[in-house]
């Protein structure tokens, strides 16, 4: 890590873990709340991206992405009991920034990560190996992953044509996929409709 750098890419944190760490670790693309839950119960720990516009004396900021960790689930409230470094336990920035964790709904917490195409990185041990890929399936495969990434990208963007976040996930992918002219037209669509400062 350097000091300097404000922004750290799931690659680079999952790149960090692999060289100076006994554990493995593997970004995605595309994650859903039922892979998540699975990878939480079979104690493979996960970290995932969120965009978030902060509230109160911090709206400047304006739109960013966080990291957290979610911990525990319940699927009877639709929840996730998550860390968050920056939150803590509330709902404004640094109020309560203690270990504690605090209370995400599944739609809350899909609509954040759903600005970063759903990225996570999972960290697992190498006797969890088989677990992981079982819990991935066909999504270990990177191919496979930006297919489906790409299918979901489109299904999303028929039901909200004008979400800027969509267009640039839906970019990405294509960029992901070598397919750089529609990449390009789809990340200037983004732009078109609006994107924060912080995604041009």
């Amino acid at each position: 890590p350097y000091t300097e750098d404000s922004n750290v890419s799931p690659a680079e944190m999952a790149a960090y873990v692999r060289n100076y760490t006994d554990v493995l670790a593997i970004t995605r693309q595309n994650g859903d709340l039922y892979t998540l839950r699975r990878l939480l119960s079979e104690g493979i720990p996960v970290i995932i991206e969120l965009g978030i516009e902060p509230p109160g004396d911090y709206a400047w900021l304006g739109w960013y992405g966080h990291y957290l960790l979610p911990v525990a689930y319940d699927d009877a409230y639709q929840q996730f009991w998550v860390y968050d470094s920056w939150f803590g336990t509330s709902e404004v920035p640094l109020e309560n920034a203690t270990s504690d964790g605090r209370i995400l709904s599944y739609a809350d917490l899909d609509a954040g990560w759903r600005d970063f195409n759903r990225t996570y990185i999972a960290l697992y041990r190498p006797e969890q190996a088989n677990t992981l890929a079982d819990i991935l399936g066909p999504n270990l495969d990177d191919a496979t992953m930006w297919q489906n990434a790409l299918a979901r990208a489109q299904d999303e963007l028929t039901a909200e044509p004008e979400n800027a976040y969509l267009w640039f996930n839906l970019g990405s992918i294509y960029n992901a996929l070598a397919q750089y002219d529609l990449a390009a037209l789809a990340f200037d669509q983004a732009r078109n409709i609006g994107l924060p400062w912080r995604m041009l």
